[in-house]
């Protein structure tokens, strides 16, 4: 690596985190919504669940892009909330399927109540390793963002 190149800005490196973060997401949602179908309706639901991550994408894909390529400033939500949101393709496979809906705690129902089966993630770990990480570094990439633009000093070392 080249020693007099030059840091990549504040900006930069949540852009580059952002683009990591919603190719992770993406990238997992197929599998993630099939293993959710098989662990509440069985294994033949397999393929109706992974065809249901499939529509999950288009609906959750652009605006992933959208999200994370917006300015720091301009970021009104997060990804989980979207991905959360996207749900409806499988909640519906899940409804036609007969399957039953589970009893959900009021701390569920809170963070998505459109969520009859309490399929919506509360983290993003609950997608996988890959995207927990990227999660991570996509949100200290925009704190230090923000920390930049607003307090003026980007620096990891600690105020006063």
């Amino acid at each position: 690596m080249d020693s007099d190149a030059p840091s990549p800005t504040p900006d930069e490196l949540l852009r580059d985190a952002g683009l990591a973060l919603g190719e992770a997401m993406v990238d997992v949602l197929p599998a993630w919504a099939e293993r959710v179908a098989v662990h509440l309706a069985g294994a033949s639901f397999a393929e109706p669940g992974r065809l249901a991550g499939q529509a999950m994408v288009v609906i959750v894909a652009p605006q992933l892009a959208a999200l994370l390529a917006a300015d720091v400033d301009a970021q009104r939500t997060t990804p989980l909330a979207l991905f959360r949101a996207s749900i409806e393709p499988l909640t519906e496979v899940l409804k036609h399927g007969g399957v039953g809906r589970p009893a959900r705690d009021e701390l569920d129902q809170a963070m998505a109540p459109d969520d009859e089966f309490g399929v919506a993630p509360r983290t993003y770990a609950d997608l996988g390793e890959g995207v927990h990480e990227a999660g991570i570094r996509w949100g200290v990439a925009k704190a230090f963002a923000h920390r930049a633009r607003h307090v003026g000093d980007a620096s990891l070392r600690r105020p006063g």
